[in-house]
């Protein structure tokens, strides 16, 4: 249900989101990011002419967007940073604006997105590791279509699982994944990790649903024919069974398959090949898995000795 800090403004896709995108679940600090990373890069437009306005559709809305203690709806958010990509032509776009996150703190005082982490690790805050142990909460302050937890964390490595929440699909939060990549960075980045890395080898995405509602500059057909996943006249992807590990005796799936045999249950696509869009984006990466049943993502610190 919206309430008084809340709004939901007509969007031009909203056949693609089931009725639970269509509630409040995205906080407006991630739409204040795209707005001033385009006030920037436009910044020798003149005032009124700086193609950042045009994210909204006429300055109540943009009022609305960019008071940091409000939320919308998801489709909503996804239109905004869509206009966003299309005005930059930029399909990367949101890894970028979500890599900002410290950058534009200090140049913009958003001073919220620092002083939420603070508060919710105060008292034993000593660098991203933490932040991590933390990822749930610190989550919540930003988006609630999903859940994230640490299912471990050894020596600077962190597997994170990541599931949407009933009713939402993942595809149509795509822009998410990069955005929340960026800001994983920019975390690292704020403490010197420079050579910290986000890897998420499992993904929750439909293979086809997302080729085709996401990937716009891909034109050839996309289908499953028996165990194997075609991109026109190319074998792109082949089924495989997941294969179920332990941790701290829970049993997931992290990344290990084999080749899938008939009746196997827990089936996902897995990338065989790399797949660009317009010759330059890499959409697809060789290795990956789709259509599993959650999102697991593996972030690799390296520690100084004594942490």
């Amino acid at each position: 249900m919206n309430n008084k800090n809340s709004a939901t403004y007509a969007g031009g896709h909203r056949h693609c989101f089931s009725n639970e995108t269509r509630r409040v679940l995205v906080s407006n600090k991630n739409v204040i990011l795209y707005y001033y990373y385009l006030k920037n890069l436009f910044s020798h437009y003149k005032e009124e002419e700086n193609p950042c306005h045009s994210l909204f559709k006429d300055k109540m809305e943009e009022n609305f967007f960019l008071d940091k203690d409000k939320w919308c709806a998801l489709e909503d958010y996804v239109s905004i940073v869509e206009k966003a990509i299309k005005i930059t032509n930029n399909f990367e776009l949101p890894k970028i604006v979500g890599s900002l996150l410290a950058q534009y703190q200090r140049e913009y005082k958003l001073q919220e997105f620092k002083e939420a982490v603070l508060q919710s690790v105060r008292g034993f805050f000593f660098g991203p590791l933490e932040i991590f142990r933390q990822i749930s909460f610190f989550n919540c302050l930003f988006n609630k279509t999903k859940d994230m937890r640490i299912v471990s964390e050894k020596c600077g490595n962190c597997v994170l699982q990541i599931k949407f929440k009933p009713g939402v699909n993942p595809v149509f939060d795509f822009v998410s994944e990069m955005h929340i990549e960026g800001m994983f960075s920019s975390i690292l980045d704020l403490f010197g990790m420079k050579n910290g890395k986000i890897l998420t080898p499992l993904k929750e995405y439909d293979l086809k649903l997302l080729i085709e509602k996401k990937f716009y500059g891909i034109k050839e057909k996309c289908e499953e024919r028996n165990d194997l996943f075609y991109l026109g006249d190319e074998i792109i992807a082949e089924k495989v069974t997941l294969i179920p590990e332990t941790i701290k005796d829970e049993t997931l799936y992290l990344g290990k398959s084999k080749i899938y045999e008939q009746e196997d249950g827990n089936w996902a696509w897995k990338i065989s090949k790399n797949v660009f869009m317009e010759k330059k984006y890499l959409v697809l990466k060789e290795g990956d898995i789709y259509n599993a049943p959650y999102f697991m993502g593996l972030s690799q610190i390296k520690l100084p000795l004594g942490n």
